[in-house]
């Protein structure tokens, strides 16, 4: 009884490499879906220039992203969105995806009578799960900077009634 396998050709070689790539991927891009927070937008969405128009508007929880690489670019990195508008009561969320340098929030105004728990925040590098979130009930306007990156890294936030 003959117990030797098959030689495999170049082109089964390959069908078999495809097959090994495939076997891998697959549950690697299925774990990170299934294992990335909700409500977050995408990297391919998150990243934009700094010409293109970045606002948003929303009565439910708004997340700005601040983008890989947005430490090292000042002339085309910015918040993403750079300003939003929302409505009282609405919880801002900062997600850092910059894991390159630091970064915090830092409110330059607020509205009369509006107040921020912890005015500048943290660094990134003390945000729980690379997220920090401040819920706005004071109508007017809102503007921050990133301490670190001062004079180009800066947000605005309108609240409306």
């Amino acid at each position: 009884m003959d117990t030797s396998y098959p030689k495999l050709t170049p082109s089964g070689k390959r069908l078999l490499m495809i097959i090994g790539v495939i076997a891998i991927v697959i549950p690697v891009v299925i774990t990170y879906v299934l294992l990335s927070p909700p409500n977050l937008p995408t990297s391919v969405s998150t990243v934009q220039s700094s010409s293109t128009a970045s606002s948003a508007t929303s009565s439910v929880p708004s997340t700005i992203v601040i983008p890989a690489g947005v430490g090292d670019h000042q002339d085309s990195l910015n918040f993403q969105p750079a300003s939003m508008t929302v409505t009282s009561g609405t919880t801002v969320t900062w997600v850092n995806d910059d894991t390159t340098s630091i970064h915090n929030v830092y409110f330059l105004t607020m509205p009369s009578g509006a107040t921020i728990p912890t005015n500048p925040s943290p660094d990134t590098k003390s945000w729980t799960d690379n997220m920090y979130s401040v819920t706005l009930t004071v109508p007017g306007t809102y503007t921050y900077e990133c301490q670190y990156h001062n004079g180009w890294m800066q947000g605005t936030i309108t609240v409306t009634g």
